[in-house]
């Protein structure tokens, strides 16, 4: 060949497209609609920077299972000295793991409840809003976790207050619980030190009433001694003090005996009155609760009905300034200052109807986020801030932030980074300031093909040292022909799909303590409760598709010539599906991914073939470990429009 000559192939004729910046997935257009740094598609695949995709872990295998059960709900929470997880059944039962998930139990039997809300109150209880079961409580006497008790309209409550330990005890003392109408409630008492330092309902009983007085305070018309087991009381019976009550020096803070009988206005006790009064006359208080044994004396305690909430049927609670807001409706509900069981007046609890016209339907979710109170409804948003008390009155203003977007899909909200996420019908939203605004634009293409069937629900994930929201959503896939889960993945305004079983009925985060701090997430695809997004040593599906792009010549055709891949392979090798993408054919190049010594970039090369005025690639694998840089597709320009016309 002459010096200087040209070959058939020169260099000058061919082009190279390469897909090596990564934005984003966007799926608001079509794969022609969208430029080549965003992705059509792009499953299991975590955008790492701007030049690496990284494959992500998979679901570990199930930690516990409940047969024959299916979980509609999930709440991850820091409960009685353990991370525990509790999921909400379709039978409508209760269920909590714990111990890594080692361990479960059932929290409440079938037919309990409907549709319940959670929250965890100071780490010892449960609190539940629920339109059948209404607002209830659940604990876990020790030495825990098992087993637990259950407390709701008719029982008593679990708040159980000590107004004396005693002194001299050197065992657990016993406890009997006489008085109110209700029965079948036991509580237990644990010794600390010397003194009672708790007593704990170990079963809540039924058929307590409102109007229940279980413990109460009455004077007596003059002193007593030692010497006479009666006391002459300034009123008769009132009607609450029933035989086996404990009577309580209100002045001396001792025990004097138990209640043998009431009659008229003679007391009369079931030992003498130890422990003379100083004055002319003193004040007895009397409890349901009567501790007996453990060789000490004086420990006095009193319990309290759980309230009940007249026509109430909560839907959706949270713990907000120290007390508890509960929500049915348009009407919401707060308890007092004395606790999440303090409905008195005299507490500052109190309701009120939130009547605004933008409130459309009903509060659908009360949070407490960022130090605020948020009220959720389906087409709009409000926020309660700073509260206060005067006299017996709670002060607060109602905020709106929106009155044309809401969700009603309570499980979807999450505090991210500061901001407020949620989800609705049409997508992903953050409250940002004062101001609400859709941030999922770039998943518009899924939202349109999602079955809202199953509701939809969020948890966060500490992702190669990212923190990302996840979306559980039911997928109607039109290029698999099938129903499946997903995961859309929101990290620093990017977003991706994770899929981590096509069965995924409801996630939940778990801040996790045993591991400094870690967020988790937790799923379920029916009976189980598995760690998702954890397991680095499993295989996952991976499916990335690029744009299709005409690379800045919409008139002119293009003939495929080569196709490379730059990839990390990770730990472990496979077979790549892998096909060069035209709007008029797919050209198959599948190829195997070989683990070397180093774990170095790795070009993958291969022939090309097709024409088309707009080019791009579709890469799929079962992989783990596995990371993507840059895909390449070496061309010529060829005839103008030479795309393939239809019939």
């Amino acid at each position: 060949m002459p010096q200087g000559s040209l070959t058939g192939t020169q260099i000058a004729t061919k082009n190279y497209l390469v897909f090596n910046e990564f934005e984003t997935m966007d799926t608001q257009a079509s794969r022609i609609g969208i430029e080549p740094s965003r992705l059509a598609w792009c499953e299991n695949l975590q955008i790492l920077n701007k030049h690496e995709l990284g494959a992500v872990p998979a679901p570990a295998v199930p930690g516990v299972t409940y047969p024959g059960k299916t979980t509609v709900k999930m709440w991850a929470g820091f409960f009685a000295g353990v991370d525990a997880v509790v999921s909400f059944m379709s039978d409508g039962s209760l269920q909590i793991a714990w111990n890594n998930l080692l361990n479960n139990e059932q929290m409440a039997p079938p037919g309990t409840f409907s549709n319940p809300d959670l929250t965890i109150w100071q780490q010892t209880v449960f609190l539940l809003a629920d339109p059948t079961a209404g607002y209830c409580a659940i604990t876990v006497p020790e030495p825990g976790p098992t087993p637990v008790v259950l407390s709701k309209a008719g029982s008593l409550s679990p708040s159980i207050k000590i107004l004396n330990g005693g002194s001299g005890y050197s065992s657990n003392p016993s406890v009997a619980i006489n008085g109110g109408s209700g029965s079948g409630a036991t509580a237990q008492a644990i010794e600390v030190g010397g003194s009672v330092g708790a007593v704990e309902l170990t079963a809540p009983g039924t058929g307590y009433q409102a109007s229940d007085i279980l413990s109460g305070t009455i004077s007596a018309a003059a002193s007593w001694t030692t010497a006479t087991p009666t006391i002459t009381m300034s009123v008769a019976n009132p009607g609450f003090v029933v035989n086996g009550m404990a009577v309580y020096d209100a002045t001396t803070g001792f025990v004097i005996g138990t209640v043998s009988s009431y009659s008229g206005t003679t007391l009369t006790l079931n030992a003498n009155a130890t422990h003379a009064s100083a004055g002319s006359t003193d004040a007895v208080s009397f409890s349901a609760l009567s501790i007996t044994g453990g060789g000490g004396s004086n420990a006095f305690a009193v319990a309290k009905q759980w309230p009940i909430l007249q026509n109430f049927a909560p839907t959706t609670l949270a713990i907000f300034a120290g007390r508890v807001w509960v929500a049915a409706g348009t009407v919401l509900q707060w308890t007092g200052t004395g606790g999440y069981d303090d409905v008195s007046a005299a507490g500052a609890a109190g309701t009120t109807t939130v009547n605004d016209a933008d409130l459309a339907h009903k509060i659908t979710a009360l949070r407490s986020l960022n130090n605020f109170l948020w009220i959720f409804g389906d087409e709009s948003i409000k926020q309660i801030g700073s509260i206060s008390v005067s006299g017996a009155i709670t002060n607060f203003t109602i905020v709106t932030l929106s009155s044309d977007t809401g969700t009603t899909f309570p499980q979807s909200i999450a505090s991210y980074n500061r901001l407020v996420l949620f989800a609705n019908n049409v997508g992903v939203f953050a409250v940002l300031g004062s101001s609400v605004q859709k941030i999922s634009n770039e998943m518009d293409g899924i939202f349109s093909s999602i079955d809202f069937s199953q509701q939809l629900a969020a948890a966060l994930n500490d992702l190669s040292s990212q923190r990302v929201y996840v979306l559980l959503v039911r997928y109607i896939d039109p290029l698999q022909s099938r129903t499946r889960s997903l995961l859309l993945t929101f990290q620093n305004r990017q977003w991706f799909v994770c899929s981590q079983g096509d069965g995924l009925k409801a996630i939940t985060t778990a801040f996790v303590n045993s591991t400094a701090g870690s967020v988790e997430t937790f799923g379920s695809s029916g009976p189980d409760v598995s760690e998702l997004l954890v397991a680095k040593n499993m295989p996952v599906n991976i499916i990335l598709r690029t744009a299709l792009t005409h690379h800045g010549k919409p008139m002119m055709g293009k003939k495929l010539l080569r196709a490379a891949v730059s990839q990390i392979a990770g730990n472990v090798g496979g077979t790549v599906t892998f096909t060069l993408d035209t709007e008029n054919e797919f050209d198959n190049e599948n190829y195997t991914v070989a683990v070397s010594g180093i774990q170095g970039v790795q070009w993958q090369r291969t022939k090309a073939n097709g024409t088309g005025i707009y080019l791009g690639m579709t890469l799929s694998a079962s992989l783990y470990g596995w990371r993507f840089n840059a895909g390449l597709i070496e061309y010529q320009d060829s005839t103008a429009l030479a795309s393939k016309v239809s019939a």
